[in-house]
C-alpha cells in the first residue's frame, strides 16, 4: 500500500484480484477437461491407418463432439473450447 502511496497509484480493488483468481481455476478446469476430450480423439493415433476401423473413429469422434457440449456454460465463454469445437 506505501508504495502505491509513493508512486501516486490508486489503490487496486480486491474484487479485481478476486475475479482473476477465479478465472484463473476456470481455465486450469477447462483445460482439464478439454485433455480428457482430447485423449479420447487421440487413442487411435498410436495405431497405423490400417489397424483402425473407421467406425472407431466416427465414435470417438462423436464421443468427443458429445463431451465437449456437455462441458458446463461457463466454459463456452473461452477460446479454446471454441477451438476445440472447431477441429472436432
Amino acid at each position: 500500500m506505501k508504495a502505491k502511496e509513493l508512486l501516486n497509484l490508486e489503490p487496486g480493488k480486491p474484487e479485481r484480484i478476486e475475479n482473476l483468481e477465479e478465472d484463473m481455476v476456470n481455465l486450469h478446469e477447462v483445460w482439464s477437461e478439454l485433455h480428457k476430450i482430447w485423449q479420447i480423439v487421440e487413442e487411435p493415433k498410436d495405431q497405423t491407418v490400417a489397424q483402425v476401423p473407421i467406425k472407431k473413429l466416427e465414435t470417438s469422434i462423436s464421443e468427443a463432439r458429445q463431451k465437449i457440449n456437455e462441458l458446463p456454460a461457463k466454459f463456452s465463454t473461452y477460446a479454446p473450447v471454441d477451438a476445440m469445437k472447431e477441429k472436432l
